[in-house]
């Protein structure tokens, strides 16, 4: 046996396997779980582009796999608006449907009333508020736009409790409502608006298939829409899913918490809002995505399951973050994606595109450890005397004890071939 040209290829080898594992991190292997800046896309020379700031990371974990495993990749994107003074037109469209009567109606007066309160028109004279009704199987609508504490607070009170709801109709006067407050303002991207519904009705299939078709009317025009259970019959899973969001959607009247969720538009010094953003993410070729893996759920899925795009309204100022699992299928260091692209678009439809680095992740060949097979001519004879009627005495041996083999990883070095002859 040539020991020292054995050596000699060992060594060889943890050199390059050091080398190839240090170069890893110069093509972006190693802590890419830290935030990284996304990096922006080229704008249209004729188009004015956003203000609005864009932080985003990108991670995989494990960042080191066996090939056939999973990865989880995570997405990130924060956006950061500069502060600008406000135009808030909001569209309160409150349940007075017999549904509501007792409890539940006087509950929705004080919590509106309290809302209201909350707003300080007087301190914010951008700020405006309309209210909508609906009962007896109609809706009305109560109060146009005011700026005024006390008119909207004895408007929201007029309210009684009587007759069947009629839900899609109040969110179509409640558009027609927010459409006439943009009469007199020179452009539509100038006001952020709002409409908060209060719901304690049971809507039922078809009642929430009419509201979804309304409520889908309002978000296409770019107005948010947040929605709140108001009584004890309401129906919560239709009224998750005509808000904008689930984040847009409480199962009881929290004026702090909706405060607080509109405060980035109402306070200028908070910033503004996104009114849009989609993320568009690729996988790398060899690289397979885990069905239903994905949190919150694509919008869209590419029929070979290797793009999925996320569209979300309104991004809180903490930001959003889109989470899957991959699998890889080829040996080395290799991006999980292609670096997701975004565009966002803010209060005054301007738009900017940015780009998410690619996720990186180095794979593994797993080890396969051979079984030994016993060779049967090596096995002991029998002892005892030979002869007629002579029976073996067997030798006692000691109970066999198994040694669990420990997992063995490889470094994975392409370009290094071992042969020798022992």
């Amino acid at each position: 046996m040539n020991t020292s040209r054995i050596y000699s290829a060992v060594v060889a080898a943890g050199f390059l396997a050091l080398v190839a594992f240090a170069g890893l991190a110069v093509v972006g292997f190693g802590p890419i779980a830290s935030p990284v800046s996304a990096t922006r896309l080229g704008q249209d020379p004729g188009v004015v582009p956003s203000t609005c700031e864009v932080t985003s990371r990108a991670s995989a974990s494990p960042d080191i796999v066996l090939r056939g495993e999973a990865v989880t990749v995570t997405l990130h994107t924060a956006i950061q608006c500069p502060a600008v003074t406000p135009t808030v037109h909001i569209a309160l469209i409150l349940d007075g449907s017999a549904e509501m009567a007792g409890a539940p109606i006087r509950d929705q007066t004080d919590r509106m009333r309290e809302f209201v309160q909350g707003l300080d028109l007087e301190n914010n004279p951008g700020v405006q508020v309309g209210v909508v009704g609906h009962g007896d199987g109609t809706a009305s609508n109560l109060c146009a736009l005011s700026n005024s504490t006390a008119r909207l607070r004895s408007c929201i009170s007029r309210i009684g409790a009587s007759g069947a709801p009629d839900l899609e109709g109040a969110i179509d006067e409640g558009l027609q409502l927010i459409t006439r407050g943009r009469a007199g303002i020179s452009s539509p991207d100038e006001v952020s608006e709002i409409m908060l519904v209060a719901s304690g009705s049971t809507i039922g299939g078809n009642g929430c298939n009419d509201a979804k078709r309304a409520a889908g009317g309002v978000k296409a025009q770019g107005i948010l829409f947040i929605t709140t259970c108001a009584g004890r019959t309401c129906d919560q899973q239709c009224l998750n899913q005509l808000a904008s969001s689930p984040r847009y959607y409480w199962d009881e009247i929290d004026v702090g918490l909706i405060l607080a969720a509109m405060r980035p538009i109402l306070n200028p010094t908070a910033g503004a809002l996104v009114r849009f953003m989609a993320l568009t993410e690729t996988l790398a070729a060899g690289v397979t995505l885990v069905p239903g893996s994905a949190s919150p759920a694509p919008n869209d899925v590419s029929p070979d399951g290797m793009t999925q795009t996320w569209r979300t309204a309104f991004v809180p100022r903490e930001g959003v973050t889109f989470t899957f699992q991959a699998k890889p299928s080829r040996l080395g260091p290799q991006a999980v994606d292609t670096g997701a692209e975004g565009l966002l678009r803010d209060t005054a439809d301007r738009e900017r595109s940015f780009r998410l680095p690619a996720p990186r992740v180095l794979v593994l060949a797993p080890s396969v450890v051979p079984t030994a097979t016993p060779d049967a001519s090596s096995e002991p004879p029998a002892t005892g005397t030979p002869g007629a009627g002579a029976t073996s005495t067997p030798t006692p041996q000691p109970p066999s004890t198994q040694t669990p083999t420990a997992r063995r990883y490889h470094i994975y070095l392409p370009y290094v071939l071992l042969n020798h002859e022992m």
